[in-house]
Order: structure tokens, then C-alpha cells, then sequence
């Protein structure tokens, strides 16, 4: 999934602090609803800036929320008192703050400072840097300050993490998806960083025993905030999870079993304790449901912290999915609970959000129980309207259009699965993402959802024995499937006419394919993987008989390959997260990023970088 774009909106500065102390002194405290009828909070109205409102509640707690989600009811309540407020402003006042002081509509900076000392969640001199304050949110200084906490941490460097997560708290509710910067911060800092030669191996215990000295310091420069007491918490219940192994509970040693009881339970007083100090911030009741479901904790554990945590953000989706795991039945779950549990959430979330809610439930729950989705009791129609939701709202995700895609062929509806094979051809799903979904036979639906055939002829399908195939990949105009097969000693890529369900051609091939991509012009075909440190990709003509072009990568395998829209150029992963840009007519190196987990071309050429988080 992509990172969202942050929106940074602004709040009341000091300049206008008279009016606030005005509105004080006659209190506008009420009830406000939010549009499902579900969640209430008693508070006083603030500003009204852009789409987002603030309120402050009767603890002195400021929470920012979209309009819109508001009742319709609410929405007329603010705009009035935010025509008020304005009217005020206007006023001549004996403020004597300089005239250069940016107002509200021009210091987007101004609510971290207000918040965090509402919230009490770091110094009151925190203040998101000016990086990114248009509304973008800047990966790239991001990701320097996680590097400076991994390699020189210091009090500055603590400081200059706290205002992202302040920034990210401030701003959650005015995101489209609140939880992928918060839990993306959560995780890069949690966990000791291993060099790239070690990517795929455990930190040890002399270097878990370094990064919890360096959030301990990071508490100690910081002892007001819940940021380090949360990341601390991830790291033990990270570091139980080591212990115990990935194997099932028979595979678990004796003294396995000790040191993951003794972590856990350090992670959840860590939790507990951060809870006491804010309530600002749902991630410490995931985790505190995390640690319920390894610890065997009663289903009325889950409901108190899911109204707990859904009472201070209903939106923030990782929560769903790390409860549905709780009811999983190799846990604490019997059959039909999770399907209870969407429809339960759904309902009380209600409208778009819910059936989002609903969605990202079995979205991860696929990755657990595959089965459940096709034989389990969620509701057909609900799955639909579920998936319609996804893919509305992430259009580039291609896991919700393989989701709706399924959900079609499940439900047996032609006229939606033509309408998620338009997604399939604008997005071009990504073969691996396919596969790993495994409940979609994809060349048999490209063929059913054609509106250009003929009906009856829908059984007609390429038939390939999914035993070996590691990767494939159908050609922009929809006429040919290319698969790689991988036996014993070798392997072959298969090209199919998939008009007449026939394989027209074979390349033998003796090293691992990881990825095939066709162009969207139709002229080439790329396919890369290569030995552990010989890296390779080939593109071959689909027009004239001539040689591939051949990029090599002595730094390791490459896994995923791309090319630009006018098949120009092409974009290559290799297994060490490098991105490589190559000019595809001759395979020079163009441009070359680090750390990239993955990367695709926009309409218009640019490179648009994404994040994979896995909760």
C-alpha cells in the first residue's frame, strides 16, 4: 500500500489567543455526533479550517475531525461558529503581537504547539519541522530522522522524532488512511536495525540489549511523552515474539516459553502505563490486543479495549485486523466469529468507513485462513459492497482490485467483475500480488469478464498446472499470458494466446524468475530473477526478431521489474531493496535509490515510490 500524503491544517496561533480566552470565558460545550450516531464527545468548538474541525474537550484534550464525519446537524453547528469566530477575529484587538505573526489561514504550524501541550505528550516547544507544511508528507526527511534514531541517537534526534509523531497524531483524523504513517513510524523504530546482509536473520540479545538502552535514553530526554513508552512496548512484545518462534506451540522449548510470558508481560505494563499518560493515540490498544491474544486473555478483554480504542479513533484500521487475529480459532475464536466481528464493526462504524472496516478485516484474515473468504459465512452482499468501497477509495492498491476481483468470481457477477477488470487494466496488477492471493484463477477471470465475448464461451480458459508456477503476467491489450514454470533442474516461460487457450511459444530458461511484466505499448516483454548474486533481467522484442537487452546486478537477485509507460524505460528491485532505473532499448543504468521496497511509474512518467507495511 502507498503512503498517504499528509494534510497539515491549521489551527488558532498566538495571535489571536484573545479570542480564545474569549470564547473561555462563555463556554460552547456540547455534544457532538459523528455521522453513524455511534460516537459522542462533549466539547467546545475551536476553528473550523479547510474540511477540519478542532475541538477541545472538558479535560483540555484537542481532537481534530473531518467535517464530514460529522452529523449533518454538527456540520451546520460549526460553520456558524466558525462564521462567528471569524467575525471576532476581525475586531480590532489590543493584542500586541507583531504584525509579521502569521495568522490562522497562514501558519499551518501552529497546531503542534497547541497540541502536544493540550496532550501533554512532549515539550510545549515541539514543533513539526517546515518540511513538508503544504501537505506533503516528506519521506525522505522521514526516513533521516529513523536513520539518525538507529545511528546517532541523541536528545535533538529524539525531539525531531516526537514532532513526526506528533504530526501524525494531530493530523490523523484528516487522513484517508490514518494508520499507515503512525504504524509505519511505530515499526521502523521498534526493532533493532540489521545491516543488508543480514536482512533475512534475528537481532541478538547484545544487540536487543543496545536498542533498549537507546529508548531508554530516548525516556529520559523525553520523560512527558508516550512515544518511547509504546515503541519500548513493540520492542518487547518483538522480542517475546523471538523467543517463542514462529513454529507451532508443541515446537516451543520450555525455557522458549518462559522468556515469552516474562516480555510479554513487560510490553503490557509498558502499555498500561502509556495509556495513563494519553489518550491520544489507538496504536497502544492494538498492541494491548496483541498482547491479550498471546496471553490468553478473556473475549471481554478484546470488546473493553476495542471501545477503548475505537473511542479515540473508530478509523484506525490495524485495530480491526489485530482483533479479527485474536478470534482467529487457532486462538481464542470459533467458527463464524470473524465473520460476526466485520459484520458487528461494519454496522456500528456504518456508511463507507464501515464497509472499509469490513474489507481490510478480510484482507487480513486472507493472509491467516485463505479458506475463509470462499467458504466461510461473510455476507455475499456486503463483500461486494466492501470491495466496491476499496477499490473506490485505493485505486492504486492493487490487493483491492485482486480483492473485488475475487469477490466477483465468488459472488458469480458479471457485471462487477467487468468493472474491476477496467481497475486490473488501468492498475496492471502486479503477478506476485495474484499469486499470493492464490484464490484467483486470473487468466480464467480475464476471459469470463471480457465484454467483448461471446456468452457461452466463458469455460474456454488457459489451463496451467499451478504446481511451479512462480510468476505471470497478461499484455496490455489482453491478448497474451505469459507464465514461468519452474521444475526440478530448470524452468521455461510459456506464452499463450489467451483468444484461443493455446501456448504458441516456449523459452527454456535454467535460473528463478521472480517477476514478468509486458509493456503498455506492446512491443516488449521484460522478465528478471537471476542466482543469489548474479541478479539478471532480460527484455525481448515482442516485433522483431533481435537479442535481449540484458541488465545484470552483481548485488544480489532481482525480483521485480517495470517499465515506464511509453516502455522506454524500466525500473529493477533487486533482493537488497535497490531500485535501479534502466534505459530499455539498451540496458545502460540511468539512476540507481537504495532502500526501496517497491516502485511504479505514474501515467506521466514519474516515479512514484511505495511502502509495504506488514502489521
Amino acid at each position: 500500500m502507498s503512503v498517504n500524503r499528509l494534510c497539515l491544517a491549521a489551527a488558532l496561533s498566538f495571535f489571536v489567543c484573545p479570542c480564545i480566552i474569549a470564547f473561555a470565558e462563555e463556554p460552547d460545550s456540547r455534544t457532538w455526533t459523528d455521522t453513524t450516531g455511534q460516537f459522542k464527545v462533549v466539547a467546545e468548538f475551536v476553528e473550523l479550517e479547510g474540511t477540519t474541525v478542532t475541538l477541545k474537550r472538558n479535560d483540555g484534550g484537542t481532537i481534530r475531525v473531518p467535517l464530514n464525519r460529522l452529523s449533518q446537524d454538527d456540520q451546520q453547528v460549526a460553520r456558524e461558529l466558525a462564521e462567528k469566530s471569524r467575525a471576532a477575529v476581525t475586531k480590532p484587538t489590543k493584542s500586541k503581537a507583531p504584525a509579521s505573526k502569521p495568522s490562522p489561514q497562514t501558519d499551518p504550524l501552529a497546531p503542534a504547539k497547541e497540541t502536544a501541550a493540550a496532550n501533554d505528550s512532549h515539550p510545549k516547544d515541539d514543533e513539526p519541522s517546515k518540511e513538508g507544511a503544504a501537505g506533503e508528507f516528506d519521506l525522505t526527511a522521514w526516513q533521516k530522522s529513523i536513520d539518525s534514531f538507529h545511528q546517532q541517537p541523541s536528545p535533538e534526534v529524539f525531539q525531531e522524532v516526537e514532532k513526526w509523531l506528533a504530526r501524525i497524531r494531530i493530523d490523523r483524523a484528516a487522513l484517508s488512511d490514518s494508520s499507515i504513517p503512525l504504524t509505519m513510524t511505530y515499526t521502523a523504530l521498534c526493532q533493532p536495525r540489521l545491516g543488508r546482509d543480514r536482512e533475512y536473520e534475528e537481532p541478538t540479545d547484545h544487540e536487543w540489549d543496545l536498542h533498549f538502552k537507546k529508548i531508554a535514553q530516548w525516556r529520559e530526554a523525553q520523560p512527558k511523552s508516550v512515544s518511547p513508552l509504546i515503541v519500548e512496548a513493540r520492542a518487547w512484545i518483538s522480542y517475546a515474539w523471538q523467543a517463542r518462534g514462529g513454529g507451532y506451540a508443541n515446537t516451543v522449548t520450555e525455557d522458549g516459553w518462559k522468556q515469552f510470558g516474562e516480555r510479554m508481560a513487560k510490553g503490557k505494563t509498558l502499555l498500561e502505563e502509556a495509556a495513563k499518560l494519553s489518550d491520544n493515540d489507538p496504536e497502544i490498544y492494538r498492541q494491548l490486543i496483541v498482547v491479550a491474544k498471546s496471553q490468553g486473555e478473556p473475549r471481554e478483554r478484546l470488546d473493553e479495549l476495542m471501545e477503548k480504542a475505537t473511542a479515540i479513533d473508530p478509523w484506525y484500521y490495524p485495530l480491526y485486523v489485530a482483533a479479527a487475529e485474536y478470534l482467529l480459532p487457532r486462538w481464542h475464536g470459533e467458527p463464524s466469529d470473524i465473520e460476526k466481528f466485520a459484520e458487528h464493526w461494519s454496522e456500528k462504524i456504518g456508511g463507507d468507513h464501515g464497509l472499509d472496516i469490513y474489507a481490510r478485516v478480510v484482507i487480513g484474515i486472507n493472509n491467516y485462513d485463505p479458506d475463509l473468504l470462499r467458504h466461510g459465512d461473510y455476507s455475499l452482499e456486503k463483500l461486494k459492497q466492501s470491495a466496491k468501497v476499496s477499490m473506490e477509495r485505493y485505486p492504486d492498491s492493487a490487493i483491492s482490485v485482486v480483492f473485488a476481483a475475487t469477490v466477483a468470481t465468488i459472488a458469480d457477477d458479471l457485471e462487477f467483475a467487468q468493472s474491476v477488470r477496467e481497475k486490473i487494466d488501468i492498475n496492471k496488477i502486479r503477478s506476485e500480488v495474484l499469486s499470493g492471493w492464490g484464490q484467483l484463477d486470473v487468466a480464467s477471470f480475464w476471459m469470463w469478464s471480457d465484454p467483448n465475448l461471446v456468452r457461452g464461451q466463458e469455460k474456454q480458459s488457459i489451463r496451467i498446472d499451478p504446481i511451479g508456477v512462480s510468476c505471470f503476467d497478461i499484455s496490455a491489450d489482453g491478448t497474451t499470458f505469459a507464465a514461468f514454470l519452474k521444475r526440478l533442474f530448470n524452468g521455461r516461460i510459456e506464452f499463450w494466446d489467451v483468444a484461443r487457450g493455446q501456448a504458441e511459444s516456449v523459452l527454456p530458461i535454467s535460473v528463478d524468475v521472480f517477476d514478468i511484466q509486458f509493456d503498455a505499448v506492446g512491443s516488449q516483454v521484460a522478465f528478471c530473477g537471476g542466482e543469489r548474486d548474479n541478479g539478471l533481467a532480460l527484455i525481448f522484442s515482442l516485433k522483431e526478431e533481435q537479442e535481449p537487452v540484458v541488465i545484470r546486478n552483481s548485488g544480489g537477485q532481482i525480483y521485480s521489474v517495470e517499465f515506464s509507460p511509453d516502455g522506454k524505460k524500466i525500473a529493477c528491485i533487486d533482493s537488497k531493496d535497490v531500485l535501479q532505473i534502466s534505459d530499455a532499448a539498451t540496458g545502460d543504468e540511468m539512476l540507481k535509490i537504495d532502500q526501496t521496497v517497491k516502485a511504479a511509474f505514474s501515467a506521466n512518467g514519474s516515479l512514484v515510490f511505495e511502502w509495504i507495511i506488514c502489521f
